[in-house]
């Protein structure tokens, strides 16, 4: 028994208690990993608007590589900017209030969230802070002329 265990373990004599400090260790590299590569992180005094940005009359294909920004929907300035990962997802972190999130891609028409149309203003969302909102937007395959 000593043997194989010895074989499995590279050679190295591991004991009951060795045993334990690797599991605790790869437990603890396990949480890390979702702690960085998991939910975005909540900012104390901010909201959180997330998202997943999709092909329209696709059946839901991912974007990836699509800008997308929150605008003041009083002013009309930009407030945050994220790009969208591989598997179509953007996070964006205000202060509590009314804004407007849009997304572009070069070869897609530019949307905003809540837009019934092209070219037609998106629906305010409205983020307290500590809020998330979670939103999914959708771009149409096509060029904007002019």
């Amino acid at each position: 028994m000593e043997s194989a265990m010895r074989a499995r373990t590279g050679g190295r004599h591991l004991n009951w208690r060795g045993g334990l400090d690797l599991v605790a260790s790869v437990s603890l590299i396990a949480v890390a990993a979702m702690l960085v590569l998991g939910e975005p992180r909540q900012v104390p005094g901010q909201g959180i608007i997330t998202g997943v940005v999709r092909l329209s009359n696709s059946g839901g294909a991912v974007l990836a590589s699509v800008d997308v920004w929150a605008s003041d929907a009083s002013s009309g300035a930009e407030v945050a900017r994220d790009q969208t990962d591989r598997d179509g997802r953007f996070s964006l972190h205000v202060t509590a209030g009314r804004f407007t999130v849009s997304a572009a891609r070069p070869g897609f028409l530019p949307s905003s969230y809540g837009s019934v149309r092209h070219g037609l203003p998106g629906v305010p969302v409205v983020v307290s802070a500590a809020a998330r909102l979670d939103l999914g937007l959708y771009l149409i395959r096509g060029l904007q002329l002019g």
